[in-house]
């Protein structure tokens, strides 16, 4: 009975003996934690900023730096440069449609802005090419075209000078294998005002011409027209004639037939189709192209 006793004691003392050593050991611990705290702190405060790259700033303790921006924030690209910052052309041209578009369909006084001050930036930069381009041309003679067909007055003069000539020979030429054909209708105003010229061109070369009325009227200077018996299709492949007033070249020793053009004509206007569309406009081209070599 006794021994059973002095077992329980002890056992009962032994966990005595050890509550104690942990409740005295507790306030020993935390003593030491916040003397290493501490000793963190003063080191923190006494040490260099730039010594820890991961030290934050001075009003931010060890245990609280300031947070890492996230990899999407860092990742984020730059804000679009402002049109008059652009040097791709392909970008600058996009750029430009697309505030052109966003001003047209939501016209708020920014977008208008926005697109006007682009279109200034485009026409500033072709003013800066037009001037180079200039600089460029006039002291390259291979790449200038006055060096080659000069616009000076007393150039152009003697130049148009040479084309008229050249435009009487081939068409007094053409005079002498074709005639002209000259459909109109009674109640046509620019037949009216047509005829003149095409008098003009029989009594200046010597054209022989037809005039076939497609009504039934007349024509002041010609008092001999005749009706359509069909040679509308003829001349025209079988096409008809349905425009007034129509002008025709027709070869005195074959079939072949050219439409000079319908509608009101100058003297001038025939006679630039007539050396254009007959094998002397070749020849006509070919000479003037000569003359300027």
């Amino acid at each position: 009975m006794t021994i059973r006793f002095w077992k329980g004691a002890t056992s009962v003392a032994l966990s005595g003996a050890i509550l104690c050593l942990a409740v005295g050991a507790a306030p020993r611990m935390a003593l030491a934690q916040q003397a290493q705290d501490d000793g963190a702190a003063q080191d923190y405060w006494a040490s260099s900023i730039w010594s820890n790259p991961d030290r934050g700033f001075q009003w931010y303790p060890p245990d609280q730096l300031p947070p890492k921006p996230s990899q999407r924030q860092a990742e984020e690209p730059p804000p679009a440069p402002r049109i008059d910052q652009i040097t791709d052309a392909e970008q600058f041209r996009k750029e430009l449609l697309r505030l052109k578009d966003v001003a047209v369909m939501t016209p708020t006084p920014e977008n208008v802005y926005n697109y006007y001050f682009a279109q200034r930036v485009a026409l500033d930069k072709a003013s800066r090419f037009s001037a180079v381009a200039k600089q460029v041309v006039w002291t390259h003679p291979e790449i200038d075209e006055n060096a080659r067909s000069s616009m000076a007055s007393y150039a152009f003069n003697q130049v148009e000078l040479k084309n008229a000539q050249l435009t009487k020979q081939w068409v007094a030429d053409v005079a002498k294998q074709y005639g002209l054909v000259f459909f109109f209708r009674g109640d046509c105003e620019y037949c009216h005002l047509t005829a003149p010229a095409v008098i003009a061109l029989q009594r200046k070369y010597g054209f022989e011409v037809l005039a076939i009325t497609m009504d039934g009227g007349s024509l002041q200077g010609f008092p001999g027209a005749k009706p359509d018996n069909g040679i509308s299709q003829v001349v025209s492949n079988g096409e008809g004639v349905n425009y007034f007033p129509s002008i025709y070249l027709v070869a005195r020793d074959s079939n072949r037939s050219i439409l000079l053009g319908a509608g009101g004509m100058t003297v001038e206007d025939i006679e630039k189709r007539i050396v254009y569309l007959t094998r002397g406009g070749q020849a006509y081209q070919n000479a003037y192209l000569n003359q300027q070599e």
